[in-house]
């Protein structure tokens, strides 16, 4: 875009390169960093070099994605479990009890800010797709449960799909 609205054919482009952020990552910065960057400068391929500057190649959002997958647990079978609640009730110890108290175990943990700026959404990756003992304790605990993924669901989501189709298709 800065090079299409470039139009002072006097100057060097060496004027307009200095101006032009250049996004990088270092080759020991950190995944979160990385993730950041490719937000803040939405690229699809970001340059990795060394302390020193130095090109060492270029890493993909494909391959933080993939990346990504494994760190937050994507991969691994279980149950997703999304609670609401003001900044200062969130404890994680307390969540990771209520969970470990019904057999299951937090594979990966995210929290993000909620609509409302005094209240945050906690994201829980849970090892076990069977979620109900598990909700039924945070309803004890009036903790927020705003939504639940498990397989379980979609399977029967998929089945009552495909039964909706083949009466449509009877018809």
């Amino acid at each position: 875009n800065e090079l299409l609205e470039f139009d002072d054919t006097q100057k060097k482009l060496q004027t307009l390169t200095q101006k032009m952020v250049k996004p990088f990552i270092l080759d020991k910065q950190h995944l979160y960093e990385v993730i950041k960057m490719f937000a803040n400068h939405d690229v699809s391929v970001l340059p990795v070099l060394t302390q020193e500057l130095k090109y060492l190649g270029a890493i993909t959002l494909g391959s933080v994605m993939k990346r990504m997958s494994w760190l937050s647990a994507a991969r691994e079978p279980g149950g997703i479990v999304v609670l609401e609640m003001n900044k200062m009730d969130y404890a994680l110890s307390e969540i990771a009890q209520i969970i470990e108290s019904n057999d299951g175990k937090v594979l990966s943990c995210h929290v993000s800010s909620s609509v409302d700026n005094r209240k945050i959404l906690v994201t829980i990756k849970l090892n076990t797709e069977d979620l109900s003992r598990i909700l039924q304790t945070f309803e004890r605990y009036n903790y927020s449960v705003v939504s639940t993924y498990n397989q379980a669901d979609y399977k029967e989501d998929i089945k009552n799909k495909y039964d909706a189709f083949m009466n449509y298709i009877n018809m």
